[in-house]
């Protein structure tokens, strides 16, 4: 195991009424591992296949500090990690980075952590908070939603009302296989996946373009 990237935080805030997103911060692992061993949410982001054992490795790695400094240290060195927060309350995690420069594509993930919360419209905003800094401060050119389980309807509803769309097969492998957590220039390196078996995954990749100036 490569050795893990600390945390970079950054001062951006994103706020729309009660709801921030702020920069992650160490402190908030805690409810990164509560909610990464919360089986409900997790069956959200990895299949839950019987014999197929991904969704059990995962909730493992997640109750380790040192991979989730691993994952969100790569995000934040890569681009932004964002803590989304309601009235102070945890809601989940969002982030962007940088996987291909010349096009100026970002990859955004997002989990809303709390249940309870769910389907109350707090995703929704968040990303349209998110993709609004990445196209005016970050001049990105197409904003990538990719890997998300097909059996996920409530995230695939919540980016396809932003603006994400469906695309092609050709551009669904091309989009999902930009690289994670590297540095810009070499973003076009393939993702290794010794510890995914990709034959257990359904998933959809949605694009959202960004109009060009003085387009519609």
């Amino acid at each position: 195991m490569r050795k893990p990237e600390p945390l970079r935080t950054h001062d951006f805030t994103l706020q729309n009424g009660d709801l921030l997103l702020r920069t992650l911060r160490r402190d908030d692992f805690r409810y990164l591992r509560r909610w990464g061993r919360d089986r409900k949410v997790m069956c959200t982001l990895f299949p839950d296949k019987p014999g197929a054992g991904l969704l059990q490795r995962v909730m493992k790695w997640l109750l380790s500090p040192r991979i989730l400094e691993l994952v969100f240290g790569g995000i934040s060195q890569a681009g932004y990690s964002f803590f989304i927060e309601s009235n102070g309350r945890a809601v989940g995690i969002t982030g962007a980075w940088c996987v291909e420069e010349q096009e100026r594509v970002w990859r955004v993930p997002i989990v809303i952590g709390e249940k309870s919360i769910w389907g109350m419209g707090y995703g929704t905003r968040a990303i349209r908070l998110l993709t609004e800094f990445l196209t005016r401060e970050l001049q990105a050119g197409v904003i990538v939603a990719g890997d998300i389980l097909e059996t996920n309807e409530r995230s695939l509803r919540l980016f396809r009302s932003c603006g994400f769309a469906d695309v092609s097969p050709e551009d669904a492998r091309y989009y999902s296989g930009l690289s994670s957590f590297v540095p810009p220039g070499k973003a076009t390196e393939r993702r290794k996946q010794e510890d995914v078996d990709s034959s257990v995954l359904n998933t959809v990749t949605l694009v959202y373009r960004v109009p060009e100036e003085g387009g519609q």
